[in-house]
């Protein structure tokens, strides 16, 4: 690991982490890596300072590492080109593991591709990678140029299970494509991009959806990765644009339909996407305007005291951190959806006084941000990464000692400890009378 500048990371940057799998049959692919490595660096230069650092991580079978972490991009161009593909014929490799410790060296909010053509061997680790997705929110996507010929197994589908909570993406292609896909992720890495449609469809089909542009979105891509796709896109003036005209930049493939629009005309969107087989639809903007959440037993006024996580079976508030509060007027109303693009619950939330960038719901519910921003225009966002609930732990209490004595007309001190994930309440009795209740949550 390299640790020549250890400065501490900025509040808001974040860091690019390549996971490459170094068996032989991943050499040409490698060769367009350190290209695309290249052009990605100069492409966050020439933005404002968000990428902290840059992580490389190799993995085979069964070895994953060394880590190479720095700020330095010659040195991590030099790891690239360091990297020794090698061996191969056992298809299945220990990619969960490596993605695992990607996440658990990037910073939050980082980008994380993951370069591979096989599925992986170690996918029971898929559980512990989707709770790390939560706690850091970042972005994992899969540049896929094999899958062991079977893309049912459980170890190539835990794959789509990671990109889809992690609002990433899994791209099918051929070898020689790569370096495409490359050209475009230097065009991604922004810590200003938010997301405004995430969508998995298990079946073919033709499927139209609403995109609200704002007048805070400065461009907006659309992102389908599956067989065969086609993407129209008519403006709110019920125009079909032409891609000649009016795409900014288009990648089409086989497998993949990527395209971008800068300075959108403001208002309802329609983008109509098919394709001949399942298919993941994203489509992301570039804003200032984005939001946090936390999850909550009662209605609070500090986001660093909220879960990311909602606890199974137990009735919950939701409070939402406008990070551009100047930008809206109003924050109204948050849906949960599920990854089909299914609307779960709709509730309304309200400001609170205190705190004019703070919203809550009005009610606790069972577990993507809507308003209208400071010119008027309705907006819409989604969070950065799916939301699962988890079962909380039992209770557990620790009081100092089991049998006490304390002399007739004095006081002592009586001590009880409480862990719980769960509100609860305490209460002390003395000959079977309550003395004392106390409400903690």
């Amino acid at each position: 690991m390299d640790c020549s500048n250890q400065l501490r990371p900025s509040v808001g940057t974040s860091s690019v982490t390549f996971v490459f799998d170094v068996t032989g049959s991943m050499h040409d692919d490698l060769l367009q890596v350190i290209q695309g490595a290249t052009h990605i660096y100069n492409a966050t230069l020439r933005r404002e300072n968000s990428i902290y650092d840059y992580i490389l991580i190799p993995f085979a079978d069964p070895d994953v590492g060394p880590i190479l972490k720095t700020r330095d991009s010659n040195r991590f161009q030099r790891g690239l080109q360091d990297l020794i593909v090698q061996g191969g014929g056992d298809c299945p490799e220990m990619t969960i593991t490596a993605i695992k410790l990607a996440l658990e060296q990037s910073l939050p909010n980082s980008f994380i591709y993951v370069f591979t053509d096989a599925r992986s061997k170690d996918y029971s680790l898929g559980d512990t990678v989707l709770k790390l997705i939560q706690e850091k929110q970042s972005q994992v996507v899969f540049v896929m140029t094999g899958d062991c010929g079977d893309q049912d197994h459980i170890g190539y589908q835990i794959f789509h299970k990671i990109a889809a909570t992690s609002s990433g993406q899994v791209f099918t292609l051929h070898k020689q494509q790569v370096s495409e896909i490359l050209n475009f992720v230097q065009h991604s890495i922004q810590t200003r991009k938010v997301n405004l449609l995430v969508v998995d469809k298990i079946q073919r089909n033709k499927q139209t959806y609403t995109l609200v542009v704002d007048s805070k979105l400065l461009e907006f891509t659309v992102s389908v990765s599956g067989a065969n796709p086609q993407v129209a896109l008519i403006d709110p003036s019920n125009k079909t644009l032409n891609q000649h005209v009016w795409f900014t930049r288009t990648l089409r493939l086989k497998e993949v339909y990527i395209l971008n629009i800068k300075h959108p005309t403001i208002g309802e969107w329609k983008i109509q996407v098919i394709s001949s087989s399942a298919h993941s639809i994203r489509i992301t903007g570039l804003s200032r305007l984005t939001f946090r959440y936390g999850f909550s037993a009662n209605v609070i006024t500090d986001l660093a005291r909220t879960r990311r996580q909602p606890i199974q079976g137990c009735l919950t508030y939701i409070t939402i951190e406008i990070n551009s509060p100047d930008s809206i007027r109003n924050a109204e109303q948050i849906e949960l959806l599920d990854l089909f693009g299914n609307i779960l619950v709709n509730e309304k939330i309200q400001s609170n006084s205190t705190y004019s960038t703070l919203y809550s719901t009005l009610r606790k519910f069972e577990p993507p941000l809507s308003g209208i921003d400071s010119n008027g225009h309705r907006f819409q966002r989604l969070s950065s990464t799916a939301v699962t609930s988890y079962i909380a732990l039992k209770p557990v209490v620790h009081v100092d000692s089991n049998s006490i004595e304390i002399k007739v007309n004095t006081s002592s001190k009586i001590q009880c400890h409480v862990q719980s994930q769960l509100p609860y309440h305490v209460q002390w009795l003395k000959n079977g009378q309550l003395i004392s209740i106390s409400n903690y949550s």
